[in-house]
């Protein structure tokens, strides 16, 4: 074989025990019982589009290898070029050098993997999805390509869909986290939570330093009201990712329990019940908070800093719980709170500038939104609704930089797409315009704004 072919070889180790235990996702008869019998078969399920697929039996495995019916040196050069600007972050022009590699070679499936990867990163899921099933067409060993379907498809809560990828890239690779944690969290949401736990726990043993798999057990078995065993996964994640998010979500969220050395100190009976009255009346909150909640988490939070008003995070909390029920005014009140005693954090300044925007103090949340951004929240929600104040400011120029950063990191973004097609009609580009607002339209999920959307395309067509 020639050793560019080499190259291109995607191989997977599959045990038998798995097929059978998936038998009816394989298709596989009842009556095929000898590991020759199944490779044939799994040969007959996965056949490729293009290429070559191979198969033999290695003790308890059968082994699937796929290669090329050609390899083009000169799509190949292209495809490297598109790598460099993918490392340098220039997904775009790294999109248009694979679209000509795929021109010369359109079943390569490297490529195509490459593709929807950078539309992934570009947070094009759509055509993500067409790209990787593709590859999959052409070589449907691809287990790289399974999980980031499987990823994308979840993205779009197309949870059924998602689910199949994860078995299938698990089953084919069984050296990766990421099958365990996504299905994890996709039997976490279908409330199947004996399978979530075994998924969490596959992760963890494969991966023992995996945080995330220890957060995803913790919320499991805060809902078991399995307090002891979220205790212990809680401390896991504090451990494991010290000074972040969640691990300051997993202190709060710990019930109180008391040891030896502790009670020592606190000899007074009156002062322990105390305390261990204010750390689960905060621990409830944290609990209500990440099961949405959010009436219950409000009076937890209310009483706890009725006595610890100096706890800027949990001012925070308290405002982002108001802002979910629609109190904006409290909200306000509450994120400002947090950042009087705090003024380091940019989710603080992020929290009031949402607070504003929906207030309709566009001044006010434009001021809050630059600061989150400058203190490091560059992320498409600040970009859009600093870029939408502006629109209201008058700063037409400001409004549209910002549009701008909010779609380079997600293309997907309604909200910045309809501003950015309302400001194209303004300056006489109504076709680019009509293209942004037929995308909106397009995105499978509802969103109130796909009415004003069809207002303004009824307004622009002839």
């Amino acid at each position: 074989m020639e050793p560019r072919k080499k190259s291109k070889i995607v191989t997977v180790s599959i045990n038998i025990s798995d097929i059978k235990k998936n038998s009816s996702f394989f298709r596989l008869p009842e009556n095929l019982k000898e590991p020759k019998e199944i490779r044939d078969h799994m040969l007959s399920v996965f056949k490729p589009s293009s290429g070559i697929m191979e198969g033999f039996v290695d003790g308890r495995q059968v082994v699937i290898q796929w290669y090329p019916d050609e390899v083009n040196e000169q799509a190949d050069k292209l495809s490297r070029i598109a790598s460099r600007l993918v490392k340098e972050k220039d997904f775009k022009q790294a999109a248009e050098i694979l679209e000509k590699a795929l021109s010369i070679n359109k079943n390569d499936v490297e490529y195509l993997y490459k593709l929807g990867l950078i539309y992934f990163e570009r947070k094009l899921y759509d055509q993500t999805i067409l790209n990787l099933k593709t590859a999959l067409q052409v070589c449907p060993i691809h287990f790289r390509a399974n999980l980031l379907l499987g990823i994308a498809l979840l993205k779009l809560r197309r949870f059924d869909a998602a689910e199949k990828q994860f078995i299938v890239s698990n089953i084919f690779n069984k050296s990766s986290v990421l099958p365990y944690l996504n299905l994890g969290t996709i039997y976490s949401i279908k409330k199947d939570y004996s399978k979530a736990i075994k998924m969490f726990n596959d992760c963890i043993t494969l991966s023992p330093n995996e945080s995330r798999a220890y957060l995803g057990l913790a919320r499991i078995y805060t809902i078991l009201k399995d307090s002891e065993s979220a205790n212990n996964n809680f401390r896991k994640v504090i451990e494991l990712s010290p000074g972040s998010k969640i691990a300051e979500l997993a202190k709060r969220s710990i019930k109180s329990s008391f040891n030896s050395s502790e009670e020592t100190n606190l000899t007074n009976t009156a002062q322990k019940n105390s305390v261990k009255k204010e750390e689960e009346r905060i621990s409830a909150g944290v609990h209500q908070f990440l099961s949405h909640n959010y009436s219950g988490s409000l009076d937890q939070f209310k009483s706890y800093l009725n006595k610890h008003p100096l706890d800027h995070f949990v001012w925070y909390l308290l405002g982002e719980t108001q802002l979910r029920t629609g109190n904006f005014e409290g909200a306000v009140i509450s994120f400002r709170k947090a950042i009087n005693l705090y003024k380091k954090r940019g989710l603080y300044f992020k929290g009031i500038g949402i607070s504003f925007y929906y207030l309709q103090k566009y001044r006010e949340s434009a001021d809050a939104l630059k600061h989150a951004i400058q203190m490091g929240k560059r992320d498409p929600l600040c970009y859009t609704l600093l870029g939408v104040c502006n629109v209201y400011l008058k700063k037409e120029e400001e409004s549209q930089l910002m549009f701008k950063n909010a779609l380079k990191r997600n293309p997907n973004n309604p909200l910045a797409l309809y501003f950015s097609a309302q400001h194209k009609i303004k300056h006489g580009n109504v076709k680019e315009a009509a293209i942004d607002l037929k995308t909106i339209l397009g995105f499978e999920y509802n969103i109130p704004i796909k009415e004003n959307v069809k207002k303004l395309i009824n307004s622009i067509q002839p």
